[in-house]
């Protein structure tokens, strides 16, 4: 048995990835886990701008390594852990591969069993990125076809999956190998913090709660993407939606910021609505009407199996990644959308398509048959042990 777990992360570790990845539910099966950070060395350019919460709960081990020898050593010396490695990115992360082979390190992969990660993958490789196309481009793409397959390499044990969609392009993306990498069939984490997570608590009053996403001030937008979206335009439209429901149908309007958000002195943007940190599946769970643009967060509509109604107004039409997953999920949920002013008017706030869920909830939130007994990590570490 595998007493020691080690968790690589390739951005910033925050606050909330315990409630994300459920890791409590590690503790409670009475293993010790490490929370290693990269960031540092990995992504600086990330690490420097993101402002949430950075991982502080002394349950865990929490380290923060800065330099390439630094890692090796700290890699090197837990040879008798099995690694997790939660990789945003695989190109960026490649070095960190060859320490796991050099090392022969024992790891699988967890970060795959999260439905936003899938689709955005989707959603990218349908995407006709012009202005990627730098020097820095195809040599990512040289790596990903040819360069990373050249040298030694150590597979994973195995991956784990939600949903059923994206599974060969994840298996061929991350370090498997036919034939000695195990798929192994789950569920999302999405649908593990529901079956954990107790209704909000808004002093007996209905209310609708908005997926926030940063959007005009997250550095994948501004940063990696280069993408500008006027804040004063994107949160005045988005007003214009809460004033109208709080009228129509009497609900409070409560915000479920972006883990990597901070609006202290931005507070006006949202006008009278509470801003809150860390609760979004509470808030979820207890919501009559659920608001998004694009936010991965959108798939647990079906886990509670709540309206959703997703936003994608004159402000974020031009950014043209978010208006892709906008438009794809409108598809996959079947929901009501506004994109015009008129919409706000005309919408069925409660619509829900029930066939369009049945198809998500395969796709995207369960492959296993059906939900076992145990729970996601029981699941996941019989697999470690084997």
């Amino acid at each position: 048995m595998w007493n020691r777990l080690i968790f690589l992360f390739d951005v910033p570790a925050l606050k909330n990835d315990v409630k994300k990845f459920s890791l409590d539910e590690l503790l409670e099966c009475g293993r010790d886990v490490t929370i290693a950070d990269l960031s540092p060395y990995l992504n600086s350019w990330i690490n420097e701008s993101t402002t949430a919460d950075r991982f502080d709960d002394d349950r865990f081990t929490h380290l923060i390594l800065s330099e390439k020898a630094e890692i090796e050593r700290f890699i090197l010396q837990n040879r008798d852990a099995f690694f997790f490695p939660m990789f945003d990115n695989y190109y960026e992360t490649r070095s960190i591969y060859r320490m796991l082979a050099r090392f022969n390190i024992t790891y699988g992969y967890v970060n795959n069993a999260m439905t936003d990660l899938v689709l955005k993958a989707e959603v990218e490789d349908s995407e006709d990125y012009a202005t990627d196309h730098t020097a820095e481009h195809y040599k990512k793409a040289f790596y990903h076809r040819i360069g990373r397959y050249i040298g030694r390499r150590k597979p994973a044990e195995f991956i784990v999956f939600g949903g059923t969609a994206g599974e060969d392009t994840h298996f061929k993306n991350c370090e498997c190998r036919e034939g000695y990498t195990r798929r192994v069939h789950l569920w999302t984490y999405n649908y593990e913090q529901f079956a954990r997570t107790e209704s909000y608590d808004n002093g007996g009053r209905p209310y609708a709660v908005f997926l926030d996403q940063y959007m005009p001030f997250h550095q994948d937008v501004v940063i990696r993407r280069g993408a500008h979206i006027d804040p004063d335009l994107y949160f005045s439209e988005l007003r214009e939606v809460f004033d109208h429901v709080k009228k129509e149908f009497g609900l409070d309007i409560i915000i479920a910021a972006h883990p990597r958000s901070d609006y202290r002195g931005r507070e006006d943007y949202y006008g009278d609505a509470k801003i809150t940190y860390g609760v979004t599946s509470e808030l979820i769970k207890g919501a009559d009407i659920i608001f998004s643009n694009s936010s991965g967060a959108n798939a647990s509509a079906v886990i509670v199996d709540k309206p959703i109604v997703l936003i994608n107004r004159s402000a974020t039409q031009g950014y043209a990644h978010a208006t892709n997953l906008f438009e794809e999920y409108v598809r996959l949920l079947g929901c009501s959308a506004i994109r015009e002013k008129e919409d706000i008017e005309t919408i069925d706030y409660h619509h829900i398509d029930r066939e369009a869920y049945e198809n998500f909830w395969k796709l995207y939130v369960m492959s296993a048959p059906q939900k076992s007994e145990k729970s996601f990590w029981e699941e996941v570490l019989a697999e470690v042990d084997r």
